[in-house]
Formats: structure tokens, C-alpha cells, sequence
């Protein structure tokens, strides 16, 4: 048997004792790392349930949390009993009597024009997962859209949140506490998803988010800052691609969950980080941009569209190092490494 593997082969029997001892090794390397990986994740949401910490509260949860999710939960199941508490969906149920979901999610609510959108939008979410495969998905999204636009009539329904209650659905969790999550985006002070999805209604969030974005290019692209000089139109070219849907129609399926991981937790952060990485990409990608004076926030959009796509990885891997010291306290409470590609312990649903 040789001892080194076949360049067109693929077949496990090409390997040499060398060769698989090193393969086997690293399974069982990945493998114990995955199942610390998982017991971690299972002793922080048995904590968050029994005990009942808040952990924006209680720094020693925050960094434990941070430095969890930041690596990628590893299953939906998990996802779907921590997403909800990170969002705080509890707060907003206990407001409202039970039976609003069911009220709300009645089409007849909604003027035909919204309808409409609706309908076609829950065709084009996720439209290459199997998830979305079947009508009883579909369906539920729609409701989940229907029943959010009658709550927030002002906002209604608009482009990118057919994603993020895509992204949800897909964590198995039930059809009313998906609505409640987008509730919880929607208004809570951390997130105010609903100034990115409809601007007009809340102008301030949408602003706070602008110069937000600013201040994290400031610190790695300042040159693209100077050449931009904070133009607001620049800035709403940027941010329209990618912050009404969380990434999750430009990313990966698996890479999109891992940014959803740590948005629930960190907020905005997250997101302003990872466009930070990638405009400092694209803008490196062009031979002197300073120079160039046709160059506008347009120009950047296919190569990041492009990065997106092919490099995702490389980018939240940039986007997590960069943002892990500013977020947690430094404590080595911890210790799993650095941010890699995500563990994934289950098939995408």
C-alpha cells in the first residue's frame, strides 16, 4: 500500500497507515472538541432556564455567553431555547393576552398591496433550503409575516424580515414564538430592528445605526471614511443590502446562523463589525481607491456581494477577532480557542 494518497482518487483505501492514523487523530481531536462544545451550551441554557439570569445583568454570564456563541451554537435545538431568551421574547408575551397571535395572523387584517408582498416573498425566502420545501413552512411564515404586520401596522411588512423569520422558523421553534421574537427585534432598545425595516417609523434607530457605522469604519478604513466624508447616502447604499435581513440572504445558511448566534447576544456590533471587514476587503482589492475618482459605495457592493458568497468564513472569523476584546471583560472564563468554522453537530434542518 502507498504511502501517499492518490491525486484523483478519493477512495479511503488510498490511504496509507500514516496518513489514516493522522485522520484519525484529528476526527477524534474535532469530536471531543464538539462535545465540549455541546455540554457547554446545554450547562448555559439549563442555567439561563432554572435559575432565571439575566445575563446583560451579570458580567460573568455575558462573557461566558459572548465567548460561547461567538464560536456558533451548535444545534437548532439549541437555538430555539437560546435565541429566545438572549431576545427577551418573554417580556413582550406577558404584555399581551394569549390569543393576539391567532388574531393577528388573519390575512383579512392586511390591505391587499400587503398580502400581496407577503406572498411573494415567502416563496422567495431561503428558496434553496429544504426547509422551505413544503407548504406547512411556507405557511407558517406567512403567518408569522401576516400576523407582525397587523401588529405594527406603521412598519407593516418590508424586504429582509421574510429572513429573519425564515431564519427562526428554521430552529424548529413554534410559529407564535417566532412572531414573538420579531416583536422583541423589533422594539427592544439592544436591537430596534424596526428603524432598519421601516426607517420612516422610527428615523432615530436608523440614524443611531448610520453613525454608528461610521465610527467602526473610522477605526479600519478611515480612508474610505475620508473619501465617503459620512455621506448618508453612502451609507444607506451599505447598509440596505445586508442589515434588513442580518445577512441571512447573503451568507451561507450555516454562516448566517452563526452571525444570528451573536447578534441576539452582542447587537448591532455584530453586524457593523463584519461590513467593516468586508469594505476593508474590497477596498484592498482595488488598485489605489484614493485616487480613483469615480469612486463611490457602489463600486465596493460586487466585490463584498461577491465576498459573501465565496469567503464567508474568513470574514466573521476577521469580524469575531477584532470585536471578542471589546465585548467581553477579558476574563478567561473560557477556554475553546479561537473563532473558527462553526462545529456543526446536525444537519441544516
Amino acid at each position: 500500500m502507498t504511502s501517499e494518497r492518490c491525486v484523483s482518487c478519493t477512495s479511503l483505501e488510498c490511504f496509507g497507515p500514516v496518513q489514516w492514523s493522522m485522520l484519525m487523530k484529528n476526527e477524534q481531536k474535532l469530536h471531543r472538541r464538539a462535545s465540549a462544545m455541546l455540554m457547554a451550551f446545554e450547562t448555559l441554557a439549563n442555567k439561563l432556564k432554572h435559575e432565571n439570569i439575566l445575563v446583560d445583568d451579570n458580567s460573568e454570564m455575558w462573557d461566558l455567553s459572548t465567548r460561547l456563541l461567538f464560536h456558533g451554537i451548535p444545534t437548532s435545538n439549541l437555538r430555539a431555547e437560546l435565541w429566545p431568551r438572549f431576545i427577551k421574547t418573554d417580556e413582550w408575551k406577558q404584555k399581551f393576552s394569549g390569543q393576539m397571535f391567532s388574531k393577528l395572523k388573519d390575512p383579512q387584517n392586511l390591505p391587499d398591496r400587503v398580502r400581496h408582498s407577503i406572498l411573494l416573498d415567502t416563496r422567495r425566502t431561503f428558496p434553496t433550503h429544504t426547509g422551505f420545501k413544503s407548504d406547512d413552512r411556507i405557511n407558517d411564515l406567512r403567518d408569522v409575516l401576516t400576523a407582525y404586520a397587523s401588529f405594527d401596522s406603521r412598519v407593516g411588512y418590508t424586504q429582509g424580515m421574510a429572513f429573519v423569520a425564515g431564519m427562526l422558523l428554521l430552529q424548529r421553534m413554534p410559529t407564535e414564538e417566532v412572531f414573538w421574537c420579531l416583536v422583541a427585534l423589533s422594539f427592544n432598545e439592544k436591537y430596534k430592528m424596526r428603524g432598519i425595516w421601516g426607517p420612516e417609523a422610527d428615523p432615530e434607530s436608523w440614524s443611531y445605526v448610520r453613525a454608528k457605522l461610521w465610527d467602526t469604519l473610522e477605526l479600519s478604513v478611515p480612508a474610505f471614511v475620508e473619501l465617503m466624508d459620512r455621506d448618508d447616502e453612502a451609507a444607506d447604499m451599505i447598509m440596505l443590502p445586508f442589515l434588513p435581513s442580518l445577512f441571512c440572504n447573503r451568507f451561507s445558511f450555516n454562516q448566517a446562523c452563526r452571525v444570528f448566534d451573536a447578534f441576539v447576544l452582542v447587537g448591532w456590533d455584530v453586524v457593523l463589525s463584519i461590513i467593516s471587514v468586508l469594505i476593508a476587503r474590497s477596498w484592498a482589492a482595488i488598485p489605489s481607491p484614493e485616487e480613483n475618482s469615480n469612486m463611490t459605495a457602489a463600486v465596493l457592493l460586487p466585490l463584498i456581494y461577491r465576498d459573501c458568497a465565496d469567503h464567508g468564513d474568513a470574514v466573521t472569523v476577521s469580524a469575531w477577532w477584532g470585536l471578542l476584546p471589546q465585548v467581553t471583560s477579558g476574563t478567561e472564563s473560557v477556554s475553546i480557542g479561537p473563532p473558527t468554522e462553526a462545529l456543526q453537530l446536525s444537519e441544516p434542518i
